[in-house]
């Protein structure tokens, strides 16, 4: 496995590539990770649930090296690249010469948003991804559709994203939670993701006013951490909300599914995402979901049967769905109720490992003499 950031970051990838990779020494796979070592502490080489994991400071072509010193003392039968970055795509090259199956898993913002990353959509690295690269993985249908439109080659398998049921577990104790968060018996509306523009943050905050007219003692709490903070707590203090919303900040690990076990409604406005893990752990956390029609988030959530789906950039939408789920906690208790059925049906993350096992026995099987 090769990824430019690991644990202890906690994104939505780093969480994916941390369970795929557990799940896969849990199934009998020798797994080593590499990723560049962003935080001076963190040791250069640890072992995390029986992952291998490598951190180097030196990227590109001074990274190689360590790779090459690593496929060639140990037994390596597939690389798997998360996300289009140059590095890995160096290694990718070198993989190829050495005859290794290599799959490349594509992240969301490496095709949803060319304007962010505009050489990945290049005829250059297109051709690079078509003739070194064995299997791609994405994490929806949607961005499936919208690689193959951008011109990726077809040999795509869409594979969504999973949750642990232990530890986002519904059952976890709820007042304490409420209590540690300054709320008692007043409804709570809460949504967990990175201060970022498409997060669609924003919007959730311009439809909080709309709330209060019919819910005066609605709390919102937004757990996250970003460069768009200031620009939210601004737009916070110009309407007038400040008694109902707080951002808290990135929640500690072994916080977040008691922030979601506190919760009445869960929010999610995102302008544009292949699969937010967000969803999953509220969904998996027996809680109504409202989120926006983007992205993978319709291939999971059916609108008006497991969460209710509005447009992005519609803060009237998200107000009415808000007031929907908190005067009819009939109807919420329901959504939440299928949420729950559905990610047990097909998205724990040993579901999800054994899909990924079978992509890789049978990328393994076709090896480098499969042209794209």
């Amino acid at each position: 496995m090769l990824t430019p950031s690991f644990l202890p970051l906690m994104g939505g990838m780093e969480v994916k590539i941390y369970e795929v990779s557990k799940g896969l020494v849990k199934r009998g796979h020798q797994v080593a990770l590499l990723t560049i070592q962003r935080e001076p502490k963190t040791p250069k080489h640890e072992s995390i649930h029986g992952v291998d994991v490598y951190r180097f400071k030196l990227t590109g072509l001074f990274f190689l090296p360590k790779f090459l010193h690593l496929m060639t003392t140990r037994k390596v039968n597939l690389i798997h690249i998360h996300f289009m970055w140059r590095t890995g795509l160096l290694c990718a090259l070198v993989g190829r010469l050495l005859g290794k199956p290599t799959v490349l898993g594509l992240a969301g913002s490496d095709v949803y948003h060319p304007l962010i990353h505009p050489k990945f959509l290049s005829p250059f690295y297109l051709k690079v991804v078509k003739t070194i690269i064995n299997l791609l993985i994405t994490t929806s249908e949607d961005l499936k559709e919208k690689a193959l439109k951008n011109g990726f080659p077809p040999r795509i398998l869409a594979i969504p994203q999973g949750v642990d049921l232990e530890r986002f577990d519904f059952k976890i104790e709820r007042e304490k939670t409420r209590e540690q968060l300054g709320v008692s018996k007043e409804p709570l509306v809460l949504s967990v993701a990175q201060l970022i523009p498409r997060k669609g943050l924003i919007y959730l905050i311009r439809a909080v006013p709309e709330v209060l007219k019919s819910v005066p003692n609605v709390k919102f709490i937004i757990a996250g951490e970003g460069p768009e903070r200031p620009k939210l707590e601004e737009e916070i203090k110009q309407l007038g909300v400040e008694n109902a919303v707080r951002l808290v900040g990135g929640a500690p690990y072994d916080m977040v599914p008691k922030f979601y076990a506190a919760t009445d409604v869960f929010v999610l406005p995102t302008l544009y995402d292949a699969m937010p893990h967000a969803v999953y752990e509220a969904m998996a956390m027996e809680k109504p979901v409202v989120a926006t029609r983007v992205g993978g988030i319709p291939e999971v959530i059916e609108n008006g049967s497991d969460g209710l789906l509005v447009d992005s950039m519609k803060p009237d939408e998200i107000a009415k769905a808000i007031i929907t789920l908190l005067k009819n906690r009939e109807l919420a208790t329901r959504l939440g109720k299928n949420a729950l059925k559905k990610i047990k049906e097909g998205y724990t993350w040993e579901k999800i490992v054994q899909q990924y096992e079978q992509a890789y026995e049978e990328t393994m099987k076709t090896g480098c003499q499969r042209r794209l």
